[in-house]
């Protein structure tokens, strides 16, 4: 559930928010892969549910880290290298004792942001709703 909240949060937020954590909890990680930016196969169904094939390539960053023993993965579309890292980062301190004070300091005030974003955004959308009417002819 984290993973979803940090990939798809505000980069700069979680960056800000995330580094002032790390620092005032000495945390402090062991790179193991990356990282990096790669491509990724998009999977497609036809009708949604029929036989799968490729509907295109994604650009990827990933990162793999070790803190104490557990490994934390960051996996962002794009090319942004700094997010996947901290992603990366917070998902090994998020399976460590600091897990309920890093999510009440990062995760819940940037999932509240996207959250907010997004009503928004169906706000904006909404606005231009168009209902269709069908009219049927009398026999």
């Amino acid at each position: 559930m984290w993973l979803r909240e940090l990939a798809l949060g505000d980069p700069s937020l979680l960056c800000e928010l995330a580094e002032e954590f790390f620092a005032d909890n000495n945390v402090e990680v062991k790179l193991v892969k990356g990282p990096e930016t790669g491509l990724c196969l998009v999977p497609g169904r036809v009708g949604g549910s029929g036989s799968a094939f490729g509907i295109g390539e994604a650009t990827v960053s990933r990162c793999v880290v070790e803190h104490h023993d557990t490994r934390g993965v960051g996996y962002v579309l794009g090319r942004d290298t700094a997010h996947a890292y901290v992603v990366a980062v917070a998902d090994a301190v998020l399976q460590s004792p600091l897990h309920d004070s890093f999510y009440a300091a990062v995760v819940d005030p940037i999932a509240s942001k996207r959250k907010s974003k997004d009503a928004e955004s169906s706000a904006e959308v909404s606005k231009t709703k168009v209902d269709f009417y069908t009219l049927a002819r009398e026999l």
